[in-house]
């Protein structure tokens, strides 16, 4: 069975994706939505998170820890990423957004098959 659950894992870099969050917590000017949608995250703690993010862009509102806090409050989603504590995990995850455009870009090459893309869908 566990041969069958190793088949079933995508590609992933929880840590890429961790970078990602983090490099717009710190500077939401590195907000990469052209590289990336919240499809493209595999965890789906990540997903939840750049939904709000995408959210607060859209309203033209600002997007750091407290409103993205607010906004996975509102929808119950705030335990579901692990709370706060998660939050904060993220964005001391790293230490510069210099680098968020390639933290976007990080994917396994077998990322983009269509196969992938519907299974992501249906998470």
């Amino acid at each position: 069975m566990a041969e069958i659950e190793e088949l079933r894992t995508q590609p992933q870099d929880i840590q890429a994706e961790q970078s990602v969050l983090g490099a717009i917590f710190i500077d939401e000017g590195k907000f990469v939505r052209e590289y990336i949608e919240p499809g493209d995250f595999f965890k789906y703690s990540h997903r939840l998170i750049f939904k709000a993010m995408i959210d607060l862009a859209d309203r033209g509102d600002a997007i750091d820890a407290t409103t993205v806090r607010n906004i996975l409050d509102s929808q119950g989603d705030l335990q579901n990423i692990g709370g706060l504590s998660y939050l904060v995990e993220v964005i001391n995850s790293v230490p510069t957004s210099a680098n968020a455009e390639y933290y976007a870009k990080i994917r396994p090459a077998s990322f983009n098959l269509p196969l992938d893309r519907e299974y992501q869908s249906s998470v």
